[in-house]
């Protein structure tokens, strides 16, 4: 089976409020999907959506790369395809699940759970989703300390003892910053803290003087797979389209289970078409940890058909939903 052809179109979505990453104020998520037909006609879609502030790439760098790579794809076959090497991690990623769509059959049914995503001062969104069953939360820190331990605080508070909490603090403490919360806050119901700091002197001074497990995510994007990078790591944070798609993803997996790391999938504002990538992935390896793909409930709106429902602290995937892609919200094909 060959590559027939490739047609890219560009979407923009609201949020549904402003996020800050890395300093950019996002009020709406913008990306290109990639569609590759077979010869036989069969579709599949890819969700290419670098993030501002988290990704190295820009938009503006895509187009033509995607162009370029759009003809040198044309008309080989799917199995090279797959195993060709791209310059962007989100462009990875996006030709990655679009021919994981045409090579592959659907994952066996799989019940992921799911992790729900707490901003600061969202203590009522927490006590309400506490008590509709949910039990992992991710919550971000990283600003300003004291504001961040009563947060945390007020959260162990009200949390029953059944509830995990793993913190992100997206690197965004400097080393007295994140050893002054830690020394405040201390509890078994934390799981482990993600990117307390920058830099790998930093980390290796915070881990020695806290104890704390700790997880990584950027910081690691970048190397190739390596069981000496999780060395002293409690959990490794994956993002495919950071990391370079779904292959690089599954080569990390490896190297996690042989350290007896955790791996954990999360997702970074992705559409609904990436969305279904990620949870057809997460089937497939019939993760048992919980999967952090709540940012999907920040978009204001979406491209699937049927938007994807992630209002329970479990998902039945695949579920059977018309995950068909509205061409019509789609911008014109390049």
């Amino acid at each position: 089976m060959r590559v027939g052809a490739i047609t890219i179109h560009p979407y923009r979505l609201p949020l549904r409020s402003p996020v800050v990453i890395g300093g950019h104020a996002l009020h709406e998520r913008e990306g290109w999907l990639v569609a590759i037909t077979d010869t036989t006609g069969r579709i599949g879609w890819g969700d290419c959506c670098p993030l501002p502030g988290y990704h190295r790439e820009h938009l503006s760098d895509l187009l033509p790369c995607l162009q370029e790579w759009k003809d040198r794809l044309t008309g080989i076959p799917l199995a090279d395809a797959a195993g060709m090497r791209f310059p962007f991690p989100s462009f990875q990623c996006a030709v990655d699940q679009a021919l994981r769509v045409l090579r592959t059959d659907r994952p066996k049914p799989w019940t992921l759970s799911l992790t729900a995503l707490l901003h600061p001062g969202e203590l009522e969104r927490f006590l309400a989703l506490q008590d509709q069953g949910w039990r992992t939360f991710k919550l971000k820190v990283g600003a300003v300390v004291d504001d961040d331990i009563a947060f945390v605080s007020a959260l162990l508070e009200q949390a029953s003892q059944e509830v995990r909490f793993r913190l992100d603090a997206n690197g965004r403490w400097n080393l007295d910053q994140a050893l002054a919360f830690a020394a405040a806050v201390s509890d078994e119901r934390i799981e482990f803290i993600e990117e307390p700091v920058r830099g790998a002197d930093a980390l290796q001074t915070f881990r020695e003087q806290t104890h704390w497990p700790v997880a990584l995510d950027e910081q690691l994007a970048d190397h190739p797979p390596s069981r000496s990078a999780l060395e002293g790591l409690t959990a490794f944070i994956c993002k495919p389209s950071r990391v370079g798609g779904y292959a690089r993803a599954d080569q990390w997996r490896q190297c996690c289970i042989e350290t007896g790391v955790r791996f954990i999938l999360s997702s970074c504002y992705e559409s609904g078409v990436g969305m279904t990538g990620l949870l057809d992935y997460a089937a497939a390896i019939q993760t048992v940890e919980s999967c952090g793909f709540d940012t999907y409930s920040r978009l204001g709106e979406d491209l699937l058909m049927t938007a994807l429902s992630f209002d329970q602290p479990t998902i039945d995937w695949p579920s059977g939903l018309d995950a068909s892609v509205q061409t019509g919200r789609l911008g014109d094909a390049v």
